[in-house]
């Protein structure tokens, strides 16, 4: 038996469900085989949360933080947070107001953050894929304490900036900056002027000529007066101080585009701090912090170990620990980010990536290749900060006017036909890749997996089933995805989009 389940990454629902579906499949002897199928390109970094789409279902998009949702992420939405200075971290500092709006912090925690407010401003898609499948990037694993970290994020597009200048801003933030006018409803013209609300910008800035693939700075929030939303829409560098990079423009015209918004980066006089005076805000946060765990609203899928600690888990965890499932991995690769994809993990348990049988951390990604590694080493490639593009990278991207070569903008590529199809050969029983790329990268020491039968001879019937998540249109996969490859058959693979916006295989 063999099934496919795609997933379009943009909310770890979708996710959650496919995954699911997949475990649910057979109640066979042997455990059953699920293959994740990876795309790579820089589309999972971005924002999760658009602020174009109907989240909800009901017809109407959400076009900014809507109270009435539960935002995924690495914060809890029931707990209220502080920003430590001297740890470089959010802590939980109290639980939400518990009557009707339960992601609001009380007036008496005036300096603290809502975490549903937190998701829908920092989180990006990588951190839902990675919440989804493991609980999230730790950047600190203890048995004493579990810390995550969002995704990194170069200053260039990939960075981005929410707007808000609700009423309800007290109950979500340490600030108070919406102008109030008793004409027009308490929003001094009707419409968000330059300097009401506040701005939040996502960013992994460096002030050097590092590379985003090497270098090691921590990924930051910024937080400013007034309404600069297109302050992630520069011509070059995103996200930055006047003081960084000068005053970068987007070159806004309100009457134009009808958004009331600085077309020029902050001055430092506009910044909101942190409680030591600090610009930035690093984006890590404690999880499962035992002092606020509470079973009937695990929002953050804290998963217990025998040590008596608790980590925040995902599918890997719930299916792959007990062996329900034997999890494998196929992605993209930067070496070919135009042809195939490449194996990561044969299938088998998970049990060696993660210390089950003491305090749930993480261990060192074992020699058949590991899928926590994997997607821990994930990032986008090639952006010099120093110049603000991609010219001078060793991959040679230029702005793309044309088609791009094998080896040339290693972020993008999305050919995810062919990494469908070396799945299925991986199944079939095919014993060499397709696509072999050696990706033994500054960033990212990952080691050649050599293939291995996902089904032994030996074992009972089990079910096969691919779990595809992908981020963004495929490109470049109809060019090898017709080959003589099963015994002489011949096999077509091809995914498209339907009226409905969804995807097939």
């Amino acid at each position: 038996m063999r099934s496919s389940v795609l997933v379009t990454v943009g909310r770890a629902s979708a996710v959650l469900l496919a995954l699911l579906i997949a475990a649910t499949l057979s109640a066979e002897a042997a455990s059953p085989v699920v293959m994740l199928t990876l795309s790579k390109d820089e589309s999972y970094f971005h924002k999760a949360y658009d602020d174009y789409s109907d989240l909800d279902g009901d017809g109407v998009v959400e076009r900014s933080y809507d109270d009435r949702l539960d935002y995924d992420g690495y914060f809890h939405p029931h707990l209220c947070y502080s920003y430590s200075d001297s740890n470089q971290r959010f802590e939980p500092a109290g639980r939400t107001d518990p009557s009707a709006h339960r992601h609001y912090c009380l007036v008496t925690q005036s300096d603290k953050f809502s975490g549903n407010f937190l998701n829908w401003a920092t989180m990006t898609r990588m951190d839902l894929v990675r919440r989804a499948l493991y609980g999230g990037k730790r950047v600190i694993d203890t048995t004493a304490l579990t810390v995550l970290e969002r995704a990194h994020l170069p200053s260039d597009v990939h960075s981005f900036a929410k707007y808000y200048n609700g009423a309800d801003l007290p109950h979500l933030t340490p600030f108070d900056l919406r102008k109030t006018d008793t004409v027009n409803g308490g929003n001094n013209n009707g419409y968000d002027d330059a300097d009401e609300g506040i701005t939040l910008c996502n960013v992994s800035f460096d002030g050097t000529s590092a590379f985003s693939h090497t270098t090691n700075v921590a990924p930051v929030l910024r937080i400013v007066l007034g309404s600069r939303l297109l302050w992630a829409g520069n011509e070059r560098w995103q996200c930055t101080w006047e003081s960084e990079h000068g005053d970068n423009q987007n070159s806004n015209s309100p009457v134009q585009s009808g958004l009331d918004a600085v077309s020029s980066d902050p001055p430092d006089t506009f910044r909101l701090p942190t409680a030591a005076g600090n610009a930035d805000r690093v984006v890590r946060v404690i999880a499962c912090d035992p002092t606020y765990f509470d079973a009937s609203d695990n929002l953050e899928h804290c998963r217990a170990y025998p040590a008596g600690n608790r980590k925040p888990a995902g599918l890997l965890q719930e299916y792959g620990e007990d062996g329900a499932l034997r999890f494998g991995l196929v992605s993209g690769s930067w070496a070919k980010n135009l042809s195939g994809g490449v194996l990561r993990k044969n299938a088998g348990t998970i049990n060696d990536e993660i210390a089950v049988a003491s305090n749930g951390s993480f261990l060192a990604a074992p020699a058949n290749g590991g899928i926590i590694a994997f997607l821990e080493t994930l990032r986008v490639w090639g952006y010099q900060y120093s110049d603000g593009t991609y010219f001078p990278s060793a991959d040679n991207c230029g702005f793309q006017s044309g088609p791009i070569t094998e080896g040339t903008c290693r972020a993008w590529g999305n050919p995810l036909s062919e990494m469908y199809l070396e799945t299925l050969r991986y199944l079939a029983g095919e014993v060499a890749p397709s696509f072999p790329a050696n990706d033994q990268l500054s960033f990212a020491n990952l080691p050649s997996v050599t293939w291995q039968d996902a089904v032994q001879v030996s074992d009972p019937p089990a079910s096969l089933n691919i779990v595809v998540l992908n981020a963004s249109p495929p490109t470049n996969d109809n060019d090898q995805t017709a080959s003589t490859l099963f015994g002489g058959e011949a096999i077509s693979t091809t995914i498209y989009r339907d009226a409905g916006g969804s995807h097939t295989c």
